[in-house]
């Protein structure tokens, strides 16, 4: 599922620019992740990914922080676990 908006209209997650290394952002990093959060919960996904290390620090501290019902996984992770679910899949062909 794409969320809305994209691409150049995307909402920032609020850890760009290594804000979510910074502690003087503190709170004002989850404020402005709200909106960001909004759109998540509104695809009713289960698994948010992303490839950006700043995000998936973000997004698992958002998740911590408002409760949300949602796994979040690099893009990496869930090409392993494909590879890997294919591999645990009976060749048709050997049979």
């Amino acid at each position: 599922v794409e969320m809305w908006p994209n691409r150049q209209y995307g909402l920032c997650c609020g850890g760009g620019g290594s804000v979510i290394q910074n502690p003087t952002f503190g709170q004002k990093r989850f404020e402005h992740a709200k909106l960001k959060r909004d759109q998540i919960l509104r695809t009713g996904a289960s698994v948010v990914s992303t490839s950006c290390q700043n995000c998936l620090s973000q997004l698992d501290d958002l998740r911590g922080r408002y409760d949300m019902p949602v796994q979040v996984k690099s893009v990496i992770k869930l090409l392993v676990e494909a590879v890997e679910a294919s591999r645990e899949q009976p060749d048709p062909e050997s049979e």
